[in-house]
């Protein structure tokens, strides 16, 4: 019997652990042994105990120092890593056993998790293995850090049977738009409120926007402002943190619209359950669940565009009739796509492709990786090393011949990893100061030359944005297309 090891960051009622748990039913269905490390304890532990696992709680400071995890790593056949916070297993098992780095996270990546761990992005551009669990996610990290990804779908349970309410549609019933999420910026819930706050009272007197989730205390200046803003707006109902499940699905199925217009979601579990329990929906381009939502069940919206949501907000009250069939389209791709029998088709598949015929040979294998990747992160632990600028939001298709404008820190930390990536061409490299960095051994030339050169795209490699627009009026007045003109605010991570 094959030994499986699952590794989460905590045993907490996140999505993420009820993700895990339920890989850990379908291997123990299928009569694989199975351990769970957990790198903090907490009240989901009863969750695994009841399905026969007694999880192990680790010390996550120690992972790369313990030599007995390394051991204990060695009893195993395959390793699932979960999530971007287990990186050091994820980092240091793929060289002792076969090993899946199954990650959750997306654009979130650089600015809620490098920040706080740089070292959590040495291991994602060292990983052999990832998974994730949409093909945004997949495409957002093979872009910005790593090619080697593969996706799996998630799943929902069915229990469109489990709750009961009356789902009558009358013609004078206002229409119910919903949206759940911890209320934070990622989540725009602002986005979803705003757009109905910006209809005429006409429209606005025919539906009711309602909202639930929990308030988090590092979002309190965002839910503050939001909770001021529509205080005394009528037809928006917030429903707080719903912790009972059954109260959750009924309040999903009591709507008529699921709205998820987040900013950044690798696979919105809500949109899971929408379509389970036959919903339209209406999700932002940032929302990995892309492959539940057509033309036939819902609408796809510019991310942030609070005019696009609002003109689907109006098509719909223009048109309610069409809710119905919408909603039994989403139940059919909920059961075609998304049921707990699929998913453990593809669980079971990924598992069986990553497990090795020959742990011995796979750890020879991996001996010369292991001691050069030893001396990397000893390397990599070493304070002040310098600041790291990163672009993983530039919105610039891949293979685009680029004209990179400044050769500041900025543009030296794109050029450096842009030519280990290979992401972008980079045609021409310019400065006002271009003497001083030809002098320095870079290949920059003067601003002039911009007009001889072919490109698809000009980058502004600066980090204040004031500098930024003035650069680019500069090359407005000069005749270039404000279209060809491209700056993001870098990402600024201490390493």
């Amino acid at each position: 019997m094959e030994k499986i090891l699952i590794v989460i960051p905590e045993l907490s009622y996140s999505g993420s652990v009820f993700s895990s748990k339920r890989i850990c039913s379908v291997l123990v269905e299928n009569n694989y042994c199975v351990d769970v490390w957990s790198y903090q304890d907490g009240g989901f532990r009863k969750e695994f105990d009841d399905i026969g696992i007694y999880p192990k709680v680790i010390d996550k400071n120690n992972v790369y120092k313990d030599k007995a995890i390394v051991k204990q790593l060695k009893g195993y056949d395959l390793v699932i890593a979960n999530t971007i916070i287990t990186y050091a297993i994820a980092d240091i098992a793929k060289n002792i056993v076969p090993t899946i780095w199954y990650i959750r996270e997306a654009q979130n990546l650089p600015w809620q998790f490098f920040t706080s761990d740089i070292k959590r992005y040495f291991a994602l551009l060292r990983a052999e293995n990832i998974y994730t669990v949409s093909e945004y996610a997949k495409d957002f990290i093979q872009k910005n850090y790593n090619k080697n990804v593969q996706v799996v779908h998630n799943c929902v349970d069915d229990e469109y049977d489990l709750v009961d309410v009356d789902e009558t549609q009358e013609n004078n019933r206002k229409i119910k738009f919903l949206s759940l999420g911890t209320i934070e910026e990622r989540k725009a819930f602002d986005v979803f409120l705003h757009a109905y706050m910006s209809m005429d009272s006409g429209y606005r007197d025919r539906c009711e926007m309602h909202f639930a989730g929990r308030l988090m205390n590092y979002a309190k200046k965002y839910y503050e402002a939001l909770f001021k803003e529509i205080k005394d707006v009528k037809g928006i109902i917030y429903h707080g943190e719903i912790q009972v499940r059954e109260e959750l699905l009924k309040l999903i199925k009591s709507s008529d619209v699921i709205v998820v217009p987040s900013k950044d979601e690798s696979c919105s579990l809500v949109v899971l359950e929408a379509a389970m329990l036959g919903k339209p929906i209406i999700i932002s381009e940032n929302v990995g669940a892309k492959y539940i939502v057509d033309k036939e069940n819902g609408w796809i919206f510019e991310t942030n565009n609070e005019v696009e949501l609002k003109k689907i907000y109006q098509y719909i009250l223009d048109n309610p009739s069409i809710l119905v069939d919408m909603g039994e389209k989403s139940r059919q791709k909920y059961i075609s796509t998304s049921t707990y029998t699929s998913y453990k088709k593809r669980i079971i598949k990924m598992v069986e492709e990553n497990l090795s015929s020959n742990k011995t040979i796979y750890e020879i294998r991996h001996i010369h990786k292991r001691g050069i990747e030893s001396i990397q992160r000893k390397l990599e632990m070493k304070k002040d090393k310098g600041l790291l600028y990163q672009f993983p939001y530039l919105d610039v298709p891949y293979g685009s011949r680029i004209i990179l404008y400044a050769a500041g820190a900025v543009g030296q930390s794109f050029y450096n990893q842009n030519k280990k990536s290979r992401q972008y061409d980079v045609v021409l490299w310019v400065d006002k100061d271009y003497e001083i960095y030809r002098n320095n051994g870079l290949n920059v030339n003067r601003i002039i030359d911009i007009f001889n050169t072919s490109y698809d795209y000009i980058l502004i490699s600066v980090l204040n944005k004031e500098v930024a627009l003035n650069i680019k009026t500069s090359l407005i007045s000069k005749g270039i297309k404000e279209e060809k003109i491209k700056w993001v605010d870098p990402i600024c991570i201490k390493i």
